[in-house]
């Protein structure tokens, strides 16, 4: 099978949409289908992949970089209008999702469309949401899901809203796949030697990108009385993003520069070792589609607390496979320190987290769900081509017995009946 992946999002930006289709991306092709994907050109990167359309596209945010397609008749794109495919999806609902979708119409092939993020939860970025409004993203969503064949949503979560849009399009639940074998080659010292910390000292990870609706501030303060009372515990901020700047502001406000240490961006090769270098993983956004960092981390074999949250209902279960805060600060830090305090604890909950992750969220079980998204979606359209051929058909009868009529009524009208 040929598929052509259509995004706005893709390397260089790192994000979990990037990190999700290049997942995806190969675990299709080890299974024998080739892969193209459509993503706008960036400034200043030179792509190598000949199986990367990159076409001309403009920036309308600045932090983090967000880029839109500008479908313009230039190189790239003629190469990719004489591609023959058997199935488009999209990744995302920009310009480049519009482009997907006209190109499935072209050919007459499946579209299918992967709702990776709650766009209404992200309306703040584009011109600080004075313009549009939760809403309009809502019923943008409604529109465009309505007009493919097949709707993916990472969880059930998302599924759920989209239905509350008015989505009336088969929605198929698909997990975002983990590469297993990444968190099986694990180095030790990476993080401690970056940030200069002892292998007996404690480490509470957040990796992810630096964002308001993360909500790190939220861990930042419930940790404060735990960081200064337990003096070999640290708190490691992995990534960058718009909040950087606020949140040092609140570590220094809060006398913690010593204790929460920022390593910025750091390349996607040393997560595992990130990772490993860790003892609990912490994360406290209630605006995901799936986070993936969270099974990342359990993957890896790490204990997580994660604020409650419809995106993780079917990942962590409360003292089973992880620590779920129902979003107080004092019970938040609670739970960290019961993890902190118990190393055996630390150790059941990361095993039987690495455990539920490797049987229901391997990349492997991903692709194969999305074969099946596409074998459904391909006869949903072969469905609709049907019963458009009967329908012209049908006009084609009406127009021939119309023409009929006008032909006989000339004919009455020379024979005189």
């Amino acid at each position: 099978m040929r598929i052509a992946f259509f995004t706005d999002t893709y390397w260089p930006q790192i994000n979990g949409i990037s990190e999700n289709i290049d997942t995806l991306r190969r675990q299709l092709e080890n299974k024998g289908h080739e892969v193209y994907i459509v993503a706008p050109k960036s400034s200043g990167y030179k792509e190598t992949d000949d199986h990367v359309f990159r076409l001309t596209g403009v920036r309308y945010v600045k932090n983090p970089e967000q880029r839109m397609i500008i479908p313009i008749p230039e190189k790239d794109l003629r190469m990719l209008l004489r591609k023959k495919f058997d199935i488009v999806h999209i990744h995302t609902l920009g310009t480049a999702g519009f482009l997907g979708w006209e190109f499935a119409q072209l050919r007459d092939i499946p579209c299918v469309v992967t709702y990776h993020t709650l766009l209404n939860r992200y309306a703040h970025y584009f011109l600080k949401g004075k313009i549009l409004k939760p809403k309009v993203y809502e019923v943008g969503s409604r529109i465009f899901c309505n007009l493919c064949d097949l709707v993916v949503a990472p969880t059930q979560r998302v599924k759920d809203e989209l239905t509350s849009y008015g989505v009336k399009k088969d929605i198929e639940v698909v997990s975002g796949g983990i590469e297993l074998e990444r968190f099986k080659k694990r180095e030790s010292g990476f993080l401690r030697n970056k940030i200069g910390l002892n292998r007996e000292d404690k480490i509470i990870l957040y990796l992810g990108r630096l964002g308001k609706e993360k909500n790190i501030a939220f861990i930042i303060k419930s940790l404060e009385k735990l960081l200064k009372r337990e003096k070999d515990t640290y708190l490691a901020i992995v990534g960058g993003g718009p909040e950087k700047e606020v949140l040092e502001d609140l570590v220094l406000s809060l006398g913690l520069k010593q204790k929460v240490l920022f390593t910025g961006f750091i390349e996607r090769i040393n997560v595992p070792n990130i990772y490993s270098d860790s003892d609990i993983f912490v994360f406290a956004s209630n605006t995901e589609t799936q986070g993936l960092t969270v099974p990342e981390a359990m993957a890896a074999g790490l204990p997580v607390v994660v604020v409650s949250d419809p995106a993780f209902e079917d990942i962590v279960f409360d003292e089973r496979t992880g620590l779920v805060s129902d979003g107080d600060e004092s019970e938040f830090v609670k739970k960290v320190e019961s993890l902190l305090t118990d190393p055996g604890l630390r150790e059941k909950l990361g095993l039987a987290g690495k455990d539920l992750v490797e049987k229901e969220f391997s990349a492997g079980s991903q692709a194969k769900n999305i074969l099946s998204a596409y074998k459904k979606a391909t006869q949903i359209n072969a469905q609709k081509r049907k019963v458009r051929r009967i329908f012209i058909s049908r006009i084609g009868l009406i127009r021939d017995f119309l023409n009929l009529n006008v032909a006989f009524a000339k004919f009455k009208g020379v024979m005189k009946f």
